[in-house]
C-alpha cells in the first residue's frame, strides 16, 4: 500500500485586470454569450452589483466577479479526474470581453493526500531534520515558489493537517502568468488555457515526485 493517496478537488482560473464590470455578469449575460453551457442550473439567488457578482451553479461551479478580477471555480466530485467546462468558459469570457485590459491569469488546482499516519508527522518525516524540538511542532507548511522555461510562475502550497478530513494534507499550486506587456491580451490568456494539461501535468509530476511513494490511482 502507499503512504499516500490523493485527489483533485477543486480547479479555478482567475483573470485579473483593473477594468472588470461586475454590473453585466449574470446568468443571463454568461448563458446568452455561450460563455458557459446552456444547460447549467443556477443554484439559489445570483448577485449582481456594481463592486461584485457571484452566481453558483448546480453543476459545482461558481463565478465571482470583482472589478480587479473574474474568478471561476469547479469543485471536482470524487471519482472525476478533471474539471469538465472550466477552461472553456474561461476562454469563451475573455473572446467575448476582449476589450478588458487584463494584467494576468493564474491556474489553480487543489489537491487533497490521504496519508496512513498523522498527517504532521507524515510532513515532518519528509521535510524536517530529526530533532527532539520536533515533538512541539503542531501544524506544518511548506512554500515553494519558482520560475517556469516559459517565465510564469510556479507555487506550491502544502498544509499539514487539513481542519476538515481526518489524516489529509492539502496541496494547493498555482501557476501565474503575466500578460501585461502582451500586445493582444485576450488571445494571451487563451494561448494559456489551451496548454492548461501541460501545466497540470507538471503539477502532477512534482505530486508524484516529492509526495507519493507510487504512482496515483
Amino acid at each position: 500500500m502507499p503512504d499516500t493517496d490523493w485527489r483533485l478537488v477543486n480547479a479555478s482560473v482567475v483573470l485579473i485586470a483593473n477594468t472588470h464590470n461586475p454590473s453585466i455578469i449574470n446568468p443571463d449575460f454568461l448563458k446568452n454569450n455561450g460563455i458557459v453551457d446552456a444547460d447549467l442550473e443556477v443554484a439559489g439567488p445570483s448577485l449582481t452589483t456594481l463592486a461584485a457578482a457571484q452566481i453558483n451553479y448546480k453543476q459545482n461551479v461558481s463565478w465571482i466577479v470583482t472589478p480587479d478580477q473574474c474568478v471561476i471555480v469547479e469543485n471536482v466530485p470524487s471519482g472525476s479526474s478533471n474539471p469538465s467546462g472550466l477552461y472553456k468558459s474561461a476562454e469563451k469570457y475573455a473572446d467575448v470581453l476582449k476589450h478588458i485590459p487584463y494584467v494576468a491569469i493564474g491556474l489553480n488546482w487543489q489537491i487533497i493526500l490521504t496519508v496512513h499516519e498523522n498527517p504532521v508527522d507524515w510532513m515532518k518525516s519528509k521535510f524536517l531534520r530529526d530533532g527532539r524540538w520536533q515533538h512541539e511542532v503542531q501544524s506544518t507548511g511548506l512554500n515553494i515558489q519558482m520560475k517556469s522555461e516559459d517565465s510564469s510562475t510556479f507555487s506550491l502550497t502544502v498544509n499539514a493537517p487539513n481542519r476538515q478530513i481526518e489524516n489529509a494534507v492539502t496541496v494547493d499550486c498555482n501557476f501565474h502568468f503575466d500578460i501585461k506587456n502582451k500586445p493582444h491580451k485576450a488571445k494571451a490568456i487563451i494561448s494559456v488555457l489551451r496548454k492548461q494539461e501541460n501545466y497540470q501535468q507538471i503539477f502532477y509530476d512534482y505530486l508524484k515526485r516529492y509526495f507519493v511513494s507510487e504512482k496515483a490511482r
